[in-house]
């Protein structure tokens, strides 16, 4: 409809590009892929990661409301092991997301170090820190959260219901 008021054919075409990336990842769609090479020097692939659930959390060290959940994150899946935890930074200091990561051994983390421009901030529209998406075993998006007490909530949610 916005796409529809607007007099600029530029602009149109912005927005249903928006709109087309937005309904990929919407709940139920199968999620982007996401390779990466490991501290082994080994590609990862995000389909082939075995779990129940999957959560990608889009993070930077840069980012206080980040940091301060990073620890919590951490413990929460230690005593959660049906989910791994994709950490997909934003950082673009090499150094620094190396040191961090240090303290969360039981996150799997990836960075390509181009900050807002990386290929998963993009595929997944990303558009601010920390972000969480939950997906199920066949990779299909469960759902976006803005917090970690968010994500929290919603999973014992889940429990209680069943």
């Amino acid at each position: 409809m916005l796409a529809q008021c607007s007099n600029s054919n530029i602009e149109k075409s912005d927005y249903e590009s928006r709109l087309e990336g937005y309904n990929k990842i919407k709940r139920g769609s199968l999620a982007p892929n996401i390779n990466w090479i490991n501290d082994q020097n080994k590609v990862q692939e995000l389909y082939k990661i075995k779990s129940p659930i999957t959560i990608l959390v889009f993070w930077a060290s840069w980012c206080p409301h980040c940091m301060e959940i990073m620890p919590k994150l951490n413990e929460w899946v230690k005593s959660n092991m049906k989910f791994k935890v994709l950490e997909i930074s934003l950082d673009d200091d090499k150094v620094l997301f190396e040191q961090t990561i240090k303290n969360y051994t039981n996150l799997s983390h990836y960075c390509d170090y181009k900050k807002w421009e990386g290929s998963a901030v993009r595929d997944y529209k990303v558009m601010a820190t920390p972000t969480f998406i939950a997906l199920d075993n066949n990779k299909k998006i469960l759902n976006k959260f803005d917090s970690f007490d968010e994500l929290v909530r919603y999973f014992e949610n889940l429990k209680a219901n069943k």
